[in-house]
């Protein structure tokens, strides 16, 4: 399992490596033209330039977050957030590892929606937590078979994670139904809920309202159990690490008092200047619009090249349109494709494109039903790309 695990991070595994003129349709990164460092450039000297900006920037600051980047997440993205509730953190992948770290014990379970985001598997394999698959479907987890499962599990669980809205690699978004359902098992069962809602504000049509957060419907004051991770990752840009945990105060506090917080201050309290001040002017809301608008033209162009060149030689292929994110999951029937690792090794070489293989989503790796499955990212190349890039697949296949 060690050597597997070591191929998972392989750099060309993740997409960082890609061979010239290779099609890259696997990375998960926003394309380079929508990254608005000129925008954040005049944010910067605006915040700079603010009465007690070089104590705010640039000293230890409160643990919880400067009070201006607070507000701004407040006010646009969880107005109903309680007072104490929020923690800027350096995005959601460190949001993440707190949880893990405070609130589980290594040998834990931890329940994980599968498919699952791939690389959340080192960071519970960091804490040594035990994963146990939980089933999904095209609304995300599914929560029933959940319910029937609970009393089967070796041991109750600590943990479940899972991406609710615009699901990585799926696309898919959890009902509100199933938001309060499982919160509600948490709640019976006495474990933590841990949403990683990152696409929360990037869904399509780009006109709708941004769903709500799971988090809304954890409303038992005496029994909290849901944390809620965001990030300024596919808002603005990965480099920002910059993100925010909203979950019950007492919770919360319980971060605070941890000694990443205690021994370092506030998380990135520079960046969250800058941000708050593209926040409070406007522009941020400018950017997710503009956003949401290239990544819906880009998801169109990928679902009409998959119908126009991979469904004529692959008649059984099954994916759905991702509901926001950047994604989409294709099901190949296995008579077709029965392995798309090694159809991913021959793409590349052959044909001149890679994706991710769906066995990098599964906990086990290789060896489950996830091998007939590949995940292809519609947000970092441009329009043509995607195109060209589908019909290489298909000539792979």
């Amino acid at each position: 399992r060690s050597e597997e695990w070591v191929l998972m991070a392989d750099s060309s595994v993740l997409g960082r490596g890609t061979a010239a003129g290779v099609i890259n349709l696997g990375k998960g990164h926003p394309n380079e033209e929508l990254l608005e460092l000129p925008a954040l450039a005049k944010a910067f000297e605006r915040a700079a330039a603010r009465p007690g900006a070089r104590v705010r920037m640039m000293q230890y600051g409160p643990g919880e977050g400067n009070e201006a980047m607070l507000r701004a997440i407040r006010g646009a993205f969880e107005p109903d957030a309680e007072d104490g509730a929020l923690l800027v953190t350096n995005g959601s992948g460190q949001g993440l590892d707190l949880v893990c770290s405070l609130f589980a014990r290594r040998g834990d379970v931890i329940v994980v929606d599968s498919p699952a985001y791939f690389l959340a598997f080192f960071t519970f394999r960091d804490h040594g937590l035990e994963i146990v698959d939980a089933r999904t479907d095209e609304l995300g987890l599914d929560v029933d078979a959940l319910e029937a499962a609970l009393p089967n599990m070796p041991r109750p669980p600590a943990l479940l994670y899972t991406v609710p809205i615009a699901n990585n690699p799926t696309g898919a978004s959890m009902p509100e139904e199933r938001m309060r359902k499982l919160v509600a098992l948490a709640q019976n069962y006495g474990f933590k809920v841990v949403v990683d809602e990152v696409y929360r504000f990037l869904t399509y049509p780009p006109d709708a309202p941004p769903p709500r957060s799971v988090r809304a419907f954890d409303t038992d004051a005496e029994n909290p159990v849901v944390f809620s991770l965001n990030s300024f990752a596919k808002l603005l840009g990965p480099g920002m690490r910059l993100g925010w945990l909203h979950a019950h105060p007492k919770y919360i506090q319980r971060v605070l008092a941890g000694g990443l917080v205690l021994s370092g201050g506030g998380l990135n309290p520079f960046t969250s200047e800058i941000v708050a001040e593209l926040i409070a002017s406007g522009e941020q809301a400018r950017i997710i619009a503009r956003l949401r608008e290239v990544y819906t033209r880009n998801m169109e162009v990928m679902a009409s090249a998959i119908e126009r060149y991979v469904r004529p030689v692959c008649p059984g292929v099954h994916y759905a349109k991702p509901t926001g994110g950047f994604f989409f999951w294709l099901r190949l029937p296995p008579q077709s494709v029965a392995d798309t690792w090694e159809l991913n090794e021959h793409a590349q070489l052959q044909h001149g494109v890679s994706f991710f293989p769906g066995a990098k989503f599964a906990s086990r790796g290789r060896g489950t039903e996830l091998d007939a499955c590949l995940r292809m990212c519609f947000a970092y190349l441009t329009a043509d790309d995607i195109d060209q890039g589908v019909k290489r697949l298909a000539a792979a296949i």
